[in-house]
């Protein structure tokens, strides 16, 4: 075990980080040596790739994936062979099989968390570092992954039980089941105790499309960006109000807050996040809500756009025929 001088810094079992990169090191150093020559050079390298671990340890989080690889990352400058060495070292020990690791043994090691402290201290040590953010510790950045994981789950699971036209009695079980199949949930048991929604899911009738082809259509989950969909939703719907008249507003609303009107709309149109601590209550309470929205979100394959936000205008409005189409992204994502 080796422990860093400085008061601040962490135990660290095992092999230690390049002693350039701790503040223990730096602070013996002169300001430009700090700033300036070889070692400042694989110092500054050494934090971004600590930035792309962090990356890449986040998005396996998200993703589910329970191993990730090094491959061609991480290869410091070979110009010294001292320094080099102990950027190899360092990523030879989180990546002990081959180059592969587990992501849960990156996210409880004391020598990445380490190397996340170092970095979140270089920005009031280093030119270089000076507007670089601060990257969250090993254990929010596991919180904030599974959370938008979740999110995107939510979002997903509504449009999937849109495009397969689940029945509004079914819906509430469906979204559950589709976000427990997507987030390494209890799917089966979900599925076990409503055979009435095993039924709707995997036997479909006519036209009605299949689980796979709603899938199909919708893409990949690991693809999917609910915080994309929700931006450009807030954008657009906010865009298509502003165009409304007050009376109109006031007609469709009962308001004319276009502000207000939007947080409203978007929290009847986007479901609650799983990561809420009242989403059981927000998610039934939204459920319920469904029935009364005027804007939703809609999916409609193989179209210039295929997911958009919908107004629908009710009577008394004299406005016939289909509802406004607001675009979200068109068939290239964008």
């Amino acid at each position: 075990m080796s422990r860093h001088d400085n008061d601040n810094d962490i135990d660290v079992l095992g092999p230690a980080l390049p002693s350039f990169t701790t503040a223990a090191y730096y602070q013996g150093l002169s300001q430009d040596e700090r700033q300036y020559g070889e070692e400042a050079e694989y110092r500054q390298q050494f934090y971004n790739f600590i930035e792309q671990l962090h990356q890449q340890v986040y998005d396996a989080v998200a993703n589910g994936d329970k191993i990730i690889n090094r491959g061609d990352l991480y290869q410091p400058y070979p110009d010294n062979p001292q320094l080099q060495a102990q950027v190899n070292e360092f990523f030879d020990t989180l990546f002990p099989s081959n180059g592969s690791a587990i992501v849960e043994n990156i996210l409880s090691s004391d020598l990445f968390a380490g190397a996340v402290t170092e970095y979140n201290r270089a920005s009031g040590n280093f030119d270089f570092a000076a507007n670089w953010d601060s990257l969250s510790s090993p254990s929010q950045l596991q919180e904030q992954a599974q959370s938008a994981t979740a999110e995107n789950a939510g979002v997903y699971s509504t449009l999937l039980a849109d495009i397969m036209g689940i029945p509004d009695n079914q819906k509430e079980a469906f979204i559950k089941w589709s976000n427990a199949s997507l987030t390494g949930g209890n799917a089966r048991e979900i599925l076990e105790a409503n055979p009435g929604l095993s039924n709707t899911i995997f036997n479909r009738e006519g036209d009605q499309p299949t689980i796979y082809e709603a899938i199909g259509q919708l893409g990949d989950f690991e693809d999917f960006d609910a915080t994309a969909v929700r931006e450009n939703a807030e954008r657009d719907i906010m865009g298509q109000l502003q165009g409304l008249s007050e009376n109109v507003l006031n007609i469709l609303f009962g308001s004319t807050n276009v502000e207000e009107i939007l947080q409203q709309q978007l929290e009847t149109a986007f479901p609650p996040s799983p990561s809420d601590p009242d989403y059981e209550q927000k998610f039934n309470e939204w459920i319920k809500r469904q029935s009364d929205s005027i804007i939703s979100i809609n999916h409609v394959p193989n179209a210039e756009n295929p997911v958009f936000a919908g107004i629908r205008f009710p009577v008394p409005l004299p406005v016939s025929g289909p509802e406004t189409i607001i675009p979200l992204f068109n068939q290239d994502g964008v």
